[in-house]
């Protein structure tokens, strides 16, 4: 019989989903027989089985009537919280303050895809005020691997982290590695060179930002290199966002 030969992303992902289903149905396992499995959980937990299944059976190119069956319940579900959305969306427009809080986490994600295309990779906290302006701490280490997460071409991705390290270095960035055996740059020097690129690069995505201060830490004590592990905001006009 033929061996099936996957691809390194098919077989990391391949595996990943066996470890994911594996620590979900002993989790579940545990819940029945401590007599602790929740109504929330009764659908969560078996839901997240599915998925790890169905990323699965496509890693190791099985197709089944398990997996189709899947599929068209969640596109089911989507379309039908696609359907609420805009329901909530009209109400919203007629003044109901149900919706604020799809408004504010919509917010917060176009704040987190900045940082991740165009910053570090992380922000740190997002808080709104009650006079409708925005705190962001965004952090100034180094993410590059957070595309990676759930993603179905991890080997590959392992490229495009160091590809996006050079990035940052060719905008002209600053970086350090944390010690001379690490395997590429992981911190931005705090100096006046990065600093002027990081609150060129936040300006110009928020015009009404403020940039309130960095926050440092001592990398190099011997060189005196400090590294940059903060960087604090004030975005006083929402619609900016």
């Amino acid at each position: 019989m033929k061996k099936i030969e996957l691809s390194p992303d098919n077989k990391a992902v391949a595996l990943r989903a066996t470890k994911d289903i594996r620590f979900a149905a002993s989790y579940l396992e545990d819940l029945i027989k401590r007599n602790d499995l929740l109504e929330d959980m009764q659908g969560i937990m078996p839901c997240n089985i599915e998925h790890y299944v169905v990323d699965l059976f496509k890693a190791i190119g099985h197709s089944s009537e398990t997996e189709k069956k899947i599929k068209e319940r969640h596109a089911a579900i989507k379309k039908a919280n696609m359907r609420i959305h805009e329901l909530e969306k009209q109400m919203g427009e007629q003044g109901d303050i149900d919706i604020v809080p799809h408004i504010l986490a919509d917010l917060s994600d176009k704040i987190r895809s900045f940082w991740k295309k165009d910053g570090f990779g992380h922000v740190s906290e997002i808080h709104f005020t009650n006079y409708g302006h925005c705190n962001i701490k965004f952090s100034g280490m180094l993410f590059p691997d957070h595309q990676m997460i759930g993603s179905e071409t991890p080997e590959s991705d392992k490229i495009s982290s160091a590809k996006w390290i050079q990035n940052l270095k060719d905008r002209g960035f600053k970086l350090v590695k944390e010690s001379e055996q690490s395997r590429r740059e992981e911190y931005v020097i705090d100096n006046d060179h990065n600093r002027v690129l990081i609150i060129d690069l936040i300006t110009k995505r928020f015009p009404s930002v403020t940039v309130m201060g960095f926050e440092n830490h001592v990398r190099y004590r011997s060189k005196n290199i400090f590294t940059i592990s903060d960087i604090k905001v004030f975005i006083r006009i929402l619609a900016d966002i």
